[in-house]
């Protein structure tokens, strides 16, 4: 199998992401590691699931078939984080040889394509169908649909609004939920938009996440 196969133009992100299970570590700023295991993996970055509830700054990230890379930006969203990888050709080299090899034994599932622009803010208040208020973080969102995280997870079937954007629940996860927006003309789309939490400057731009 050629991962090369997978990619598509549609595709919002630059590189095609493979879901894969391996045991890997996260070297860390202060000279540590912790275990951790892959989610997914593409030529720029990766998601793992994190063995403890937190996480110090992360410096590179290491498994048996890539060897130890460079991370320059993480993001921490628990129990995930999210990793970009150093740009080189070198590195991207070693992870193409890599995605072959666990292509080769069927370790790899190419995840669906993203054809949405996704978002992603914190604290907001979703009002459910009874009224009442759940304050919760988006997590990703397109003009599609929304994966919400907050300590509570309304049944699914639940209709809920969002400001002016109302969704259905669709979708339970251990610590996260899914709506399907039911509006999905221009105008949902554009409110959307609204949700967009500004950036500081000296915010690190993820728009490149793999």
């Amino acid at each position: 199998m050629d991962f090369m196969d997978f990619y598509h133009a549609n595709d919002r992100r630059s590189h095609r992401r493979f879901a894969v299970a391996m045991v890997a570590r996260l070297y860390h700023t202060n000279g540590s590691f912790s275990l951790c295991t892959t989610t997914d993996l593409s030529l720029t970055g990766a998601s793992v699931r994190l063995t403890s509830a937190t996480a110090d700054p992360v410096s590179a990230f290491g498994c048996d078939e890539t060897g130890k890379l460079t991370v320059t930006r993480f993001r921490f969203v628990k129990p995930l984080m999210r990793l970009v990888f150093d740009t080189s050709s070198e590195t991207r080299a070693v992870i193409g040889r890599a995605l072959r090899a666990l292509g080769d034994r069927q370790m790899l599932q190419p995840l669906p394509l993203r054809r949405s622009e996704r978002l992603i803010t914190r604290n907001a208040v979703l009002t459910r169908a009874d009224g009442s208020s759940l304050m919760c973080d988006i997590l990703d969102m397109s003009s599609s649909g929304m994966l919400l995280g907050g300590e509570t997870r309304p049944p699914l079937g639940e209709r809920v609004t969002l400001g002016k954007v109302t969704g259905i629940v669709v979708r339970h996860h251990s610590e996260s939920f899914a709506i399907r927006v039911l509006d999905r003309s221009g105008s949902g789309a554009a409110r959307l938009a609204h949700y967009r939490a500004p950036q500081p400057s000296t915010s690190p731009n993820f728009d490149g996440v793999a």
